[in-house]
């Protein structure tokens, strides 16, 4: 077998591997909203209890895995890894809300439906949420600037009620501040309206940023 074969081989197995784990994320998500959003009566919370738990043991047969960079050592590099399992943009991650990201007409795009189960005020996203959002956002947009770097501050603004349930836009662009500064900017949407604005100041380290080279490149970083 030719080495073109084993990498081919190799990149079916972890998009299988993915897939069955954001499979299995889709569920997880779906019976916690489920569980915040039925009136159960306490005998079958409790048997329904029992069946999670065993579900849980199951689990955790499987070999341990903690962290991203544990991953990234064999499921695929930092970019595949930060783009599955990490709590805010991951699509395997079971408490993640489906954040998409895209590039278009020279500026950052998302789109993200947050369900029932992420509710702060009546009917609406728990504010942390929304600025979780637009800092995970607002960092994958820096990435692409000339001094990527780190979160240094991050100031939210909420204008309007961000709902639940309600398909959600977002829009991210930078300015660069002069060595190793990026100033970055971001807005969730709905219908077209504001709801919440961000500002971010991203910091390169001065030792540089060679967790960025290994993302770019889909390395494990040693």
């Amino acid at each position: 077998m030719s080495n073109t074969d084993l990498a081919s081989q190799h990149n079916r197995a972890q998009d299988d591997y993915w897939q069955a784990r954001q499979d299995l994320a889709g569920a997880i998500r779906e019976l916690i909203e489920t569980s915040v959003t039925r009136d159960i009566e306490p005998d079958a919370a409790l048997k329904m209890t029992e069946s999670v738990r065993a579900i849980t043991e199951e689990l955790q047969q499987s070999p341990e895995m903690r962290g991203l960079f544990a991953y990234s050592k064999t499921r695929g590099g930092l970019k595949t890894c930060n783009a599955e399992i990490l709590c805010v943009g991951g699509n395997s991650h079971p408490i993640a809300p489906g954040l998409e990201m895209w590039h278009e007409d020279g500026k950052w795009r998302g789109r993200v439906r947050f369900d029932w189960s992420y509710e702060g005020p009546p009917g609406t996203v728990h504010g942390g949420w929304v600025a979780a959002v637009l800092d995970h956002f607002m960092g994958f947009c820096q990435n692409f600037s000339e001094f990527p770097g780190m979160t240094a501050g991050l100031e939210v603004r909420y204008r309007k009620r961000t709902p639940l349930d309600a398909d959600l836009e977002l829009v991210s662009w930078f300015e660069s501040e002069g060595e190793r500064k990026t100033r970055v900017f971001g807005e969730i949407r709905h219908n077209g309206e504001i709801t919440a604005s961000a500002e971010a100041l991203f910091v390169q380290p001065k030792e540089g940023f060679p967790m960025l080279e290994a993302y770019k490149n889909d390395q494990f970083l040693s």
